[in-house]
């Protein structure tokens, strides 16, 4: 008899740290690849070092902290479960990390923006064409990338239309 490759998959809850630096996004990765953040395996953002010199970013650190009530006693390192504490004077890996150009995440949506690290959570954030981001009008849940939101909005049926009857 054959093994049967048809066994239930098991979903997995959905990981509390995510990523915001993606490898795949910057244009020197072998530069890059060794400051990853070992909870959400995206590169550093914000570094902070706990003593046992495990590197994370800041925002998954105070995740990991909230998540885990019993380092409001003693801090423990997610990696090693043994007592740690931040190291201070993470500007050196930060700096590093500031100054790698990367592509905008939208690079495969196509959005040919390419700059250092620090200038793209503004691009991203505020200015990205293929970033989705969602309608702006009172009850419409719609997202469509920042581009083509005018459009949208023109044809939202969320949007006040003046009656032709009405002054």
């Amino acid at each position: 008899p054959t093994p049967t490759t048809d066994a239930p998959t098991i979903e997995q809850p959905p990981s509390p740290y995510i990523p915001q630096l993606f490898l795949e996004d910057f244009e020197c990765q072998n530069t890059i690849k060794d400051y990853q953040c070992k909870l959400c395996f995206g590169i550093i953002c914000d570094p902070i070092v706990d003593t046992c010199s495990h590197g994370f970013c800041k925002l998954c650190f105070e995740t990991y902290i909230k998540l885990n009530p019993e380092n409001k006693v003693t801090l423990l390192c997610p990696l090693t479960q043994q007592p740690t504490s931040i190291e201070p004077g993470c500007t050196f890996v930060k700096a590093i990390i500031e100054k790698q150009i990367k592509y905008c995440h939208y690079k495969i949506e196509g959005c040919t923006w390419k700059g250092t690290v620090k200038d793209s959570f503004i691009h991203q954030n505020t200015t990205c064409p293929r970033e989705r981001i969602t309608c702006s009008l009172e009850g419409c849940e719609q997202s469509t990338p920042r581009e083509q939101m005018q459009e949208h909005i023109s044809n939202c049926d969320y949007r006040i239309i003046q009656c032709k009857n009405c002054n």
